[in-house]
């Protein structure tokens, strides 16, 4: 049977919700113009990096040119201020000590910047556990492309077969569809609201304080050929 040999997380929204205090901080600069900021426009650059401008809608519905720096400065601060007060979202300290302990190797694979997801990794003390980042300057391009999987799993040295994913938005997890990876999703406040059709989920769970990680190697190992 194939053996897993590492376990690959995204970053935002899985190891930290900093999906949502991105999206509340959006939704006050709307209001503050009289304005909503829909919640489908939003959606369409959870996981995948900011393909949406909230710059450019937000002048479009107002008619009303930003002072897009001074904006950018003061989110920027509000957004970083909220992320840095909350704790490790539930189940992510045990996925690192037990794969340590079961001596599977550990990568991040984020679309976002290589200085916001780093740098909160160190904060937290985890990227010096990580076999290898990956971020959005590592690949042309990011989710839901599976680029940023591929070039993890060359990183790693290892197939797609000896590989799980966890993830928590629907562009995530089709990146690990394409990529071959079995795919565990634990969704967040954000990205619980979304449509997943279309992509395949290997396994559900409301969080990864859910995850048994020797039963679930077991459960993928048994399930799989040998090669």
């Amino acid at each position: 049977m194939a053996r897993i040999k590492a376990l690959i997380l995204d970053f935002d929204g899985l190891i930290l919700d900093t999906e949502t205090p991105a999206y509340e901080s959006w939704k006050r600069v709307y209001r503050r113009f009289g304005v909503d900021l829909p919640f489908e426009e939003w959606a369409l650059c959870v996981g995948r990096g900011m393909v949406f401008d909230p710059h450019a809608h937000l002048e479009k519905l107002t008619g009303k040119t930003l002072e897009r720096e001074a904006l950018r400065i003061e989110r920027q601060g509000e957004v970083r201020k909220a992320v840095e007060s909350q704790p490790l979202l539930p189940g992510v300290q045990k996925i690192f000590d037990d794969a340590e302990l079961l001596k599977l190797r550990l990568g991040v694979a984020s679309s976002s910047p290589r200085n916001w997801v780093e740098g909160h990794l160190r904060r937290l003390h985890l990227f010096s556990r990580l076999g290898t980042v990956k971020c959005a300057e590592d690949v042309a391009h990011t989710k839901p492309d599976p680029e940023l999987f591929l070039s993890t799993l060359a990183e790693l040295g290892i197939r797609a077969s000896q590989a799980i994913v966890f993830e928590d938005s629907p562009n995530g997890v089709i990146a690990a569809n394409r990529a071959g990876i079995y795919c565990v999703v634990a969704t967040n406040p954000i990205t619980s609201r979304l449509s997943f059709n279309g992509a395949r989920i290997d396994l559900r769970v409301d969080s990864l304080a859910d995850i048994d990680l020797p039963s679930l190697l077991l459960r993928i190992e048994g399930d799989k050929p040998s090669l």
